[in-house]
């Protein structure tokens, strides 16, 4: 849970830097205030939602591959305005 909290933070703080031309003093301030809470309730919502289940004990390099891939297809085809999704060749 660690690693997706140092995960959850840094995707955060990218989002703030994608989304804004220049990263003003006070945006910094607004991401520094509002990290740590967002992460806490991020990793509330994923294990109460199962999400640290046993079962990805069981899981390998390959499906954490095709699950990037489907995530990577399914942004693609949304901006690109693609009607169908999550069809299995």
């Amino acid at each position: 849970m660690a690693v997706d909290g140092v995960l959850f933070a840094a995707a955060y703080f990218l989002a703030f830097r994608l989304r804004l031309d220049r990263m003003e003093p006070s945006y910094l301030q607004t991401i520094a205030l509002t990290v740590g809470p967002v992460v806490f309730m991020k990793i509330a919502v994923y294990h109460l939602m199962g999400s640290y289940r046993s079962i990805w004990r069981y899981s390998s390099l390959t499906d954490l591959e095709e699950l990037f891939a489907r995530h990577v297809g399914l942004h693609h085809r949304r901006q690109s305005g693609s009607a169908s999704c999550c069809r299995r060749a």
